[in-house]
């Protein structure tokens, strides 16, 4: 069996029609938001409706077609900036996206969690009841429960549960 080898043109970026990609970084680090940067040419009658996605609500989705031709993605996130240039009559487009997890890392709150009986997969459902489509996987502390108040304050979704799943090493 031959492995199949992939290239740009098999690299499909939605809702950005590149006709040709010049470059694609994925930084992924632990605890922190998966970045992305991709850089390539695109249609001049493209050009215009592409400049207004960089608001911080556009989404992005970098896909691969697997051996059946299904779209496997590997990465879904949001658009958080778009810059065009063009030379000599060629745009090129060059755009930043960060994962969703982003969403939950932008607003500080002050709140508290004051069930002792609250399992810490229920705080963790409680905190993304607040965004929508939003999911987790939850094997570190099994059902052990908070036995104490939780609270956040002048912290982001995101840096309280970075801080409440420390005591596990994870998140």
């Amino acid at each position: 069996m031959q492995d199949k080898v992939m290239t740009f043109g098999d690299i499909y970026v939605a809702p950005f029609e590149f006709t040709n990609l010049q470059s694609l970084k994925v930084v992924k680090q632990f605890n922190e938001h998966v970045h992305l940067k991709i850089t390539g040419i695109i249609p001049e009658e493209k050009k215009d409706s592409y400049a207004e996605l960089s608001d911080g609500h556009g989404q992005m989705r970098v896909s691969l077609n697997n051996e059946s031709g299904e779209p496997k993605y590997w990465f879904r996130g949001v658009v958080t900036q778009v810059s065009l240039k063009s030379v000599r009559g060629i745009y090129y487009l060059t755009a930043h996206a960060v994962s969703h997890s982003y969403l939950l890392d932008i607003e500080k709150k002050k709140r508290s969690f004051q069930n002792p009986n609250m399992s810490y997969a229920g705080l963790v459902r409680s905190v993304l009841s607040d965004y929508a489509g939003s999911d987790f996987i939850h094997c570190a502390s099994e059902d052990e429960v908070l036995d104490t108040l939780a609270m956040q304050y002048e912290e982001t979704d995101w840096q309280f549960l970075k801080r409440m799943a420390s005591p596990f090493f994870v998140m």
